[in-house]
């Protein structure tokens, strides 16, 4: 009688609980590693957004001084081939030609008139004039107590004394050229015309005026002999 073949039973194998205590640990690092990441990323981006945040403060606080500046100075139309600029921060106004350049008053100076553009034609020798021929330009500058360039004296002493034996020097004296110091008259406006050559050689025109010093700053020295520039003179006035 044939042999029936015994079928050999599956061997029962028991729980292998390190490959599960490995597999779990493994698991865990994923997540953990995932989670920080995310938080990482999450930080970055608050971050960014924190930084975005700041820079547009700039453009904002830059465009509320520019229209601060604005509202003090205006520029009228031209009329009979003139305009005239108004400083009601500095309580000025002057007439200008048509064709003039205005440069117009900013938070700490005064405005730049000018009958060219000077970047456009060759600058003259030597080299420390660096304009062109025949280039005008006119500043107008109000100058205070608190700006301590006349320390230790007030502004008003400082003109008083201006060229005479009380003279005082102060930072306000610096580039002045005592030896040219002339009285001289804006619109019956009792003023003192001198040279200066702290930079360049300019004109100085200085008037006085309820306890501030107005500089009228010519270039070049000499300039208020042009007819042109003569004229804008006879228009300056104060607005009080």
């Amino acid at each position: 009688m044939a042999e029936v073949p015994v079928q050999s039973q599956p061997t029962k194998r028991g729980i292998n609980w390190k490959t599960i205590l490995i597999s779990a640990v493994i698991g865990g690092l994923v997540v953990g590693i995932g989670a920080l990441g995310f938080y990482l990323l999450q930080g970055q981006s608050e971050d960014t957004t924190s930084t975005q945040i700041t820079t547009t403060k700039t453009p904002i606080d830059s465009a509320k001084q520019a229209t601060s500046s604005a509202e003090q100075a205006t520029i009228s139309a031209i009329k009979n081939g003139w305009k005239t600029y108004t400083s009601t921060r500095d309580g000025y106004s002057i007439s200008i030609p048509g064709d003039w350049i205005v440069i117009p008053e900013t938070f700490s100076d005064g405005p730049y008139v000018r009958n060219f553009d000077p970047s456009t034609k060759t600058p003259e020798d030597p080299p420390k004039i660096n304009y062109p021929k025949d280039y005008i330009n006119l500043r107008v500058l109000r100058s205070r107590d608190s700006s301590g360039i006349y320390y230790p004296t007030t502004a008003i002493d400082w003109y008083n004394k201006l060229g005479t034996s009380e003279q005082i020097d102060t930072p306000a004296s610096i580039g002045l050229d005592i030896s040219t110091l002339e009285n001289y008259y804006l619109n019956e406006l009792s003023a003192k015309r001198v040279k200066n050559t702290e930079a360049e050689i300019n004109e100085f025109i200085l008037i006085p005026h309820n306890n501030f010093v107005y500089s009228i700053i010519i270039y070049p020295y000499g300039g208020s002999t042009d007819k042109t520039v003569d004229q804008m003179l006879s228009t300056f006035k104060f607005l009080d």
